[in-house]
């Protein structure tokens, strides 16, 4: 018997092969080890053309942050890291081309999203070697307010508000005398901003 595949089925299974991002562990590799899987990628254009590594994340919360460091590979490289398979993503969440070093942030992650690090080259060289280094930085458990306003200050009182950080519902808030150290204050739980 004879079992054809055609390039399109092979091209649409491209990231199903990705191999797990580790941060905090390097990765090093050659791209001509995965193949040229796609030439589409809507972040690198042409330097789209070559060896395709592909490499997944997927964020366990939403603002989860990934730092990205590639270091080693050939002048006319790129990578990308895209929210979904490269091939179908609809936009880039960081990119960087030309260079023998690639290094970008992803920003903040939603979390149960798969996230896909890819890195090509221009059409000549073929492949490249490189080195991943990644840092994986949790979703802060309890974020900063902004926008601290106060009025009505008297002797005795004060009405302060502020913006939310995230989506937190309850606030401790601290105050003594001026001059106070903190975490020697007096504390109020405050459900609201004002």
């Amino acid at each position: 018997s004879i079992f054809i595949t055609s390039t399109l089925e092979i091209k649409s299974q491209s990231c199903a092969t990705a191999i797990a991002l580790t941060p905090g562990t390097a990765q090093s590799g050659n791209t001509s080890t995965f193949g040229d899987l796609f030439d589409n990628n809507p972040c690198l254009g042409l330097y789209d053309g070559g060896d395709d590594a592909i490499y997944s994340f997927t964020a366990t919360s939403d603002g989860d942050e990934l730092a990205i460091d590639i270091q080693g590979a050939n002048t006319w490289s790129g990578a990308s890291l895209t929210a979904g398979c490269p091939d179908t993503a609809s936009s880039c969440l960081a990119y960087d081309t030309y260079g023998s070093s690639h290094i970008f942030s992803s920003g903040p992650l939603v979390g149960g999203v798969t996230y896909y690090l890819h890195i090509s080259t221009f059409p000549a060289p073929q492949a490249t070697a490189y080195t991943i280094n990644s840092v994986f930085t949790p979703a802060p458990s309890c974020f900063a307010p902004t926008l601290l306003t106060s009025s009505n200050i008297t002797t005795s009182s004060a009405d302060i508000s502020w913006t939310a950080g995230g989506t937190e519902t309850s606030w401790q808030v601290q105050y003594d005398t001026l001059g106070f150290v903190p975490g020697t204050g007096n504390f109020a739980i405050s459900s609201d901003t004002n």
